[in-house]
């Protein structure tokens, strides 16, 4: 899970969605662990305790989920076609290369990544460092900071 901030436009059909903040973790698992709609209560009694929403969105509507915010979703209909976006920025590059690395290397997620795929993120991984590794972080010291 690589815990960033996502949005999906829902462009033809519906999905429904189970998303839960950073907070409920505690009763949600590890990723993949429990089906949010039909999950065990033998095998998940600490799922019962989680406060989430559970929505679903229709053609032409879009979610946003901030960074750290667990989610599940599903197709309601067929055809279903969504189109979706992870935020990459200098707050969370590196944690995005690091998970991408331990999913290349180490099948963390298990999400089956090709050689090649792989091999073309290491080009990704360059260019992110380049492009926000080396931001001059503005400074502002008191004696620059404007008259109130």
């Amino acid at each position: 899970m690589l815990r960033t901030a996502s949005w999906q436009a829902q462009l033809k059909g519906a999905k429904k969605w189970f998303i839960c903040a950073p907070s409920e973790r505690p009763h949600l698992g590890q990723a993949g662990e429990v089906d949010a709609w039909n999950w065990d209560p033998e095998k998940h009694p600490w799922f019962a305790n989680a406060r989430c929403y559970d929505d679903v969105v229709h053609a032409g509507e879009m979610i946003y989920y901030p960074r750290e915010y667990w989610h599940q979703t599903f197709n309601l209909a067929t055809p279903s076609m969504s189109i979706s976006s992870t935020i990459l920025d200098q707050n969370n590059y590196q944690f995005i290369t690091e998970e991408l690395k331990n999913e290349c290397y180490r099948k963390k997620f298990k999400w089956n990544f090709s050689e090649q795929l792989c091999s073309d993120l290491e080009r990704c991984f360059t260019k992110w460092e380049h492009r926000y590794g080396t931001l001059e972080r503005p400074t502002c010291s008191l004696s620059e900071a404007p008259a109130l």
